[in-house]
């Protein structure tokens, strides 16, 4: 079945396999707790479980409003298992589930086929990174949209194969993970129950498990509306700021026109081998010239949007439904090529063997350009296969294809692993980098020692220490995703930054990355700006660097950070 092993699908050597290679990806992304959208996601988890935070923190009091149930699940499992470990185990339950529906989707294009499943596995495990739209796949950390990813490729698998029950269960699981994905996911579904014949034939079976899906999901849809009717009060002061926060989630313009032509020229090239295959592969090839056609229909909205600037069309982050596409059309790819090695044409067999290859490691000779050489040197090898050994062997090829792949992919790990060993000089924080440690150090501090009511002016950029303190924190920017499920929270950020004389819309911010601007500002922030700022708004610490020295009296300080009463 495509792949002469000594084994099938469901043995045991197929299962150490499979968690080769979730090891194998762990080295290569790493663990992180508190960082990314994590810093707004903790808080959420903290305030559920004890109201009586985040009391005067501005930010905190838009999280009701979060359009996903997960953080909620999060906060009951919190209450019997502590936080840092509970991220890790459900961290490492997505990246099991992620690397399971690679395969799971491999053997829904083609039943059982051993070298298909390894090469969708190792796609995954490889952590791709989206062209457009700053998406993504596979996260270094625990998040909802990671999690949610597998339940819609196993959505997606399950819809291919005509398996309506599955398909509707998986999906308001999803649903229920990120909504946002989820409506990405129904686009790459539904037309097929219109433009495939054999889902016409059962339409009355997919009706009711559609309505399956939309009782099981009401809850969080109707959540998801009432959260998205309420519209900003400035409209030009959302997309300002918008443009600024999230121009590569949401504004085409600003991305390079190279990397918007490779995406395009994928597209095209993809949907082209399909095109050649149509005859041989019909259903497959029918699906995936289709899904090619809807992943340039979201592009096409992400400029639309841009276009119209209509803040409730951009939050859906349109140019991030390609996300969906890239995984089902390289799994779909992969597959194609690990069938197609059943030909007993050495030409064919060869060549099916590199397109194997660059199809599995695309992402990674992408942004690694150097080891291309290693595919080159690859079909060196499977090009003088038949002059090296007897031509019988060659039903030999596709163990071997298998082997050399699950090899580089172990090489790429160690590689990624050694790198950020090579940063840390630590063995543990190679593969878990830690927190700084002096700014945890002043987060337990500020936990033990202050009031919970109490609110820190901290520099915009330390986003970690809202949740790493459980204390208010006057505006980070990283708070500025609020203004997504909570367009209103616009006014209060805006104000807030140009506060701290950081006004986001001055063209400086443009010049420079954002996170480095507020840095430099907020290093010249003085006493006396201090001082007026007490006059509007809440403030009662100030952490600054350790080496500054002001009126106020000093609360706790150490190597990196002196904190400030502010009296």
């Amino acid at each position: 079945m495509g792949l002469d092993f000594q084994f099938n699908s469901k043995s045991v050597s197929m299962k150490l396999i499979f968690v080769l290679i979730v090891f194998g990806s762990l080295l290569i992304t790493g663990y992180y707790q508190y960082i990314g959208n994590q810093s707004i996601q903790i808080p959420l988890v903290q305030k559920i479980n004890d109201p009586s935070l985040y009391a005067n923190d501005v930010f905190a009091q838009t999280l009701s409003r979060y359009s996903t149930f997960l953080w909620y699940v999060v906060a009951f499992l919190a209450r019997i298992i502590p936080l840092p470990i509970l991220l890790l185990m459900l961290f490492l339950l997505e990246r099991f589930l992620l690397i399971y529906s690679g395969r799971f989707l491999a053997r829904a294009f083609f039943d059982y086929n051993v070298l298909a499943e390894i090469g969708a596995m190792i796609w995954l495990g490889l952590a791709p990174s989206p062209m457009l739209g700053a998406g993504s796949i596979a996260l270094t950390y625990f998040e909802q949209t990671g999690l949610s990813i597998p339940f819609f490729l196993m959505a997606l698998a399950s819809f291919y194969k005509k398996k309506p029950w599955h398909w509707a269960i998986f999906l308001s699981v999803g649903f229920y993970l990120n909504i946002m994905y989820g409506f990405y996911t129904m686009f790459y579904c539904l037309p097929f129950l219109i433009l495939d014949k054999e889902l016409r034939i059962e339409i009355k079976k997919w009706v009711k498990a559609f309505v399956l899906f939309f009782v099981l999901s009401l809850p969080i849809i109707i959540f998801t509306i009432h959260s998205y009717s309420i519209k900003a009060i400035d409209n030009q002061l959302w997309l300002a700021v918008a443009r600024v926060r999230f121009s590569a989630h949401l504004f085409p313009q600003t991305w390079s026109y190279k990397s918007l032509l490779k995406f395009l020229v994928l597209v095209v090239f993809i949907a082209g081998i399909y095109w050649q295959k149509r005859k041989k592969h019909s259903k497959l090839a029918f699906y995936s010239m289709f899904w090619c056609m809807i992943s340039l229909f979201w592009i096409f909205l992400a400029f639309l949007a841009a276009k119209l600037q209509i803040p409730g069309l951009l939050v859906m982050h349109p140019a991030r439904g390609t996300d969906i596409w890239y995984v089902i059309a390289f799994v779909s790819l992969i597959s194609l090529f690990a069938k197609s090695m059943d030909t007993q044409e050495i030409e064919q067999k060869t060549l099916n063997a590199l397109a194997f290859i660059g199809a599995v490691f695309f992402f990674y000779f992408r942004l690694n350009p150097q080891f291309s050489v290693a595919l080159i040197f690859m079909g060196l090898i499977f090009l003088g296969w038949p002059f090296l050994l007897k031509v019988d062997l060659l039903k030999k090829l596709p163990i071997c294809l298998a082997l050399i792949t699950i090899g580089f992919f172990g090489f790429i790990g160690f590689k990624r692993y050694l790198s950020r060993y090579d940063l840390t000089t630590s063995y543990k924080a190679a593969i878990a980098p830690s927190i700084n440690p002096e700014l945890a150090d002043v987060a337990n501090w500020a936990k033990k020692n202050s009031a919970k009511d109490s609110v820190f002016l901290v520099n915009p950029v330390l986003d970690q220490f809202r949740p790493l303190s459980q204390r208010a924190v006057f505006i980070t920017w990283k708070d500025a995703s609020a203004i997504l499920w909570e367009r209103t929270f616009v006014a209060a950020f805006y104000k807030r930054m140009c506060a701290l004389g950081m006004d986001p819309l001055v063209p400086s911010f443009k010049e420079v990355k954002p996170w480095a601007r507020i840095d430099e500002i907020y290093k010249e922030i003085s006493a006396k700006d201090i001082s007026e700022l007490k006059i509007k708004y809440r403030i009662d610490y100030w952490v600054t660097a350790s080496d500054n020295n002001y009126i106020y009296p000093v609360a706790f300080s150490n190597k990196d950070f002196k904190v400030f009463k502010i009296e």
